[in-house]
């Protein structure tokens, strides 16, 4: 079994009122949503949080390095969770 496909999305829903707690201001809760798909057509969704804030990109730098990344992910085999990591 080999990966043929991953993505990441990032899911944004904003808050009606903006919630504040004296250092952050949130203004939608953020979602990413990770897909890996085999060549046997399997397909894994993991979910994460990357919080809300009004002026953090945490959300969006992990869309962009799961996307960035990739490119090395494709071809491996999912099972072999050492060599990925590594």
């Amino acid at each position: 079994m080999k990966i043929t496909n991953v993505t990441a999305e990032l899911y944004a829903k904003p808050y009606s009122k903006p919630i504040s707690n004296g250092k952050y201001t949130y203004v939608a809760s953020k979602n990413v949503m990770v897909r890996i798909t085999t060549d046997e057509g399997i397909e894994g969704v993991g979910i994460g949080g990357g919080g809300g804030f009004s002026s953090a990109p945490g959300s969006d730098i992990v869309v962009t390095t799961v996307n960035d990344m990739a490119a090395v992910l494709i071809g491996e085999d999912p099972f072999n969770v050492e060599r990925i990591w590594a």
